[in-house]
């Protein structure tokens, strides 16, 4: 078969007609699909539309999209609207769209196109189970009916891989299709549709899955007494793939019921003989359709019910967390509790032994003298009790002025991540801002101290100063 454009793209053709016991096998250029041919085998292509069949296309659509001249022929073969070609479509993760074809007269119905897109995440783990691996399966589908010779004409775009190009066009063409088939444009919907749902519950199996490890993980956890360890990375990792399996699933499920509304639409307007009589064939489609919604909408629940496990999980390993943090707390408390005990013994025993102390110590001292059997005091003992008054005043007072400067500086909660380079600084402000205080009350009482030299924060050592925070923290 010739081609007529050196940019055009080469597609596989299946076509069987009614009768025929084999599909002829054809590679064509696209430009050479409405064009009869003869095989070497000495089988024969046909235009499509001539007899009763189905003629199958399995082509690459962003190989032919940004061609004009391939764009051309297939608007013009299929009568497809220009809205197909957009972004928007290509994005798409699920539509259903169809368009009736009029014969000369512009009333009586002569075919019907179609265009459908299912879209399915195909979820898999490598061999070491450390990675979960993805790819996006898809059903992108163009139709032509042809009312005359009861012939449809099916474009399946971009498999993903020969196994599920393989997948469709059995789907397509085993079995044959019955001659009351033919008579129905949305005969094939239900048996490619039929694939979907087998992928959408490979996919929902493939998250389940994934969940119930991480169950049985976490039960092992807790039968061994192991601290929980929530790998809060790879939950998340999860629950972005089954966010994405109930997507695909709630978009096939209005996908598949703009189907089945068209479907009922079109078997009421043209296909209803005078006593309002249905063919077996078009119910039996129908039945199939809603079978295959039902289906999907199973698998939608399934997925959700994969969500909410995932979201029980994640919210058990918080509370679990939580509860150990609160229990570290309680241990500390413990032991805080108990270093007070002991703080309180050692005040009980110094003052027990404090007060003999600062007596014996008074009277050591050279104010008191027993030589010669009289004890004497000296009459300057009122010395001591100046000297000792003033400085215990000026300690305290010391103290309570350098209170304020010596706290701890709270922690911004933006800063956390940074909490030793924090601390540190802080520890150097509070350095320089006592300096500053006590510099400023020598200053009121007539002294001139010294400026406090500049490279005395940075003389700190770091190692130290960082070491210090950590233990802060």
């Amino acid at each position: 078969m010739e081609t007529t454009c050196s940019h055009s793209s080469m597609v596989d053709i299946l076509q069987l007609h009614q009768g025929d016991l084999e599909a002829v096998r054809v590679r064509a250029s696209l430009h050479d699909i409405e064009k009869d041919a003869t095989l070497d085998s000495g089988h024969g292509y046909q235009k499509p539309g001539q007899k009763s069949g189905v003629t199958i296309i399995v082509a690459a659509a962003n190989e032919f999209r940004n061609c004009g001249h391939c764009r051309a022929a297939v608007t013009s073969c299929f009568l497809l609207p220009e809205i197909w070609w957009a972004e928007c479509c290509r994005n798409s993760n699920g539509y259903f769209g169809i368009e009736e074809l009029t014969g000369s007269s512009g009333e009586e119905l002569a075919g019907l196109t179609s265009w459908a897109r299912f879209q399915v995440k195909n979820i898999w783990q490598d061999k070491d189970k450390k990675d979960i691996l993805y790819d996006w399966d898809k059903l992108n589908v163009v139709s032509r009916w042809y009312k005359a010779t009861s012939h449809m004409v099916v474009v399946i775009l971009d498999p993903r891989n020969q196994d599920l190009k393989n997948s469709f066009t059995s789907a397509v063409l085993d079995p044959q299709p019955t001659p009351g088939e033919l008579k129905n444009p949305f005969w094939i919907y239900p048996r490619l549709v039929e694939k979907v749902v087998e992928l959408e519950e490979t996919s929902v199996w493939a998250t389940r899955r994934l969940i119930r490890e991480v169950e049985k993980k976490r039960a092992e956890q807790e039968k061994k007494k192991i601290s929980v360890d929530p790998e809060y990375s790879w939950l998340h990792e999860i629950s972005r793939h089954v966010t994405h399996v109930s997507e695909t699933l709630k978009v096939g499920c209005v996908s598949l019921e703009s189907i089945q509304r068209h479907h009922a639409e079109f078997l009421e307007l043209h296909e209803k003989s005078p006593d309002d009589q249905i063919s077996m064939s078009s119910r039996n489609i129908g039945n199939r359709l809603a079978f295959c919604h039902h289906m999907l909408k199973s698998s939608a629940y399934r997925a959700e019910a994969n969500s909410a496990r995932l979201q029980s999980e994640v919210t058990l390993a918080f509370n679990k967390v939580s509860q150990e943090d609160s229990n570290v707390s309680v241990q500390i408390a413990h032991y805080t509790r108990n270093d007070s005990a002991a703080m309180r013994t050692i005040a009980a025993v110094t003052m027990l032994f404090l007060p003999a102390t600062f007596i014996s110590a008074i009277f050591s001292t050279s104010f008191f003298n027993s030589e010669g059997g009289n004890w004497k005091v000296s009459g300057e003992f009122w010395i001591f009790w100046v000297v000792a008054i003033v400085v215990t005043v000026a300690s305290f007072g010391s103290w309570w002025l350098a209170k304020p400067y010596l706290q701890p500086k709270a922690i911004d909660p933006t800063d956390r991540l940074y909490r030793a380079p924090t601390c540190e600084r802080g520890s150097r402000d509070r350095v320089r801002r006592l300096f500053n205080t006590i510099r400023d009350k020598l200053r009121t009482h007539g002294h001139k101290p010294q400026a406090m030299p500049q490279a005395m924060p940075q003389a700190m050592p770091q190692a130290n100063g960082t070491k210090h925070c950590e233990e802060m923290v």
